[in-house]
């Protein structure tokens, strides 16, 4: 047996999905299943949550082409996040 680290996303549909899959998604796509517009959708979302988790697993290739990266403004806000957060994590030490 073999652990992987792996973080994940949870959708409206109360799926989690891993955030590699959700990088390969179109953005359209993402936006519609991901992207809360309200706290109270998100907290809505996590009070229906079934007590055993459900992943999303894409079946082989995505079916959309990915965004390149430089005109995805998530991709680049979450990785502007976890170098900041890294940047703190050598700071406190």
């Amino acid at each position: 047996m073999k652990v992987i680290a792996d973080e994940f996303i949870p959708g409206r549909s109360g799926k989690w999905l891993s955030f590699s899959y959700f990088f390969r998604m179109s953005v359209p796509e993402r936006r519609a299943e991901f992207i809360f517009g309200t706290a109270a959708e998100v907290m809505a979302m996590m009070e229906g949550l079934p007590s055993k988790v459900a992943i999303l697993r894409p079946g082989g290739e995505p079916q959309s082409v990915p965004t390149p990266p430089e005109s995805d403004e998530m991709a680049a806000a979450y990785e502007a996040g976890r170098r900041l957060a890294r940047g703190s994590a050598n700071q406190a030490e």
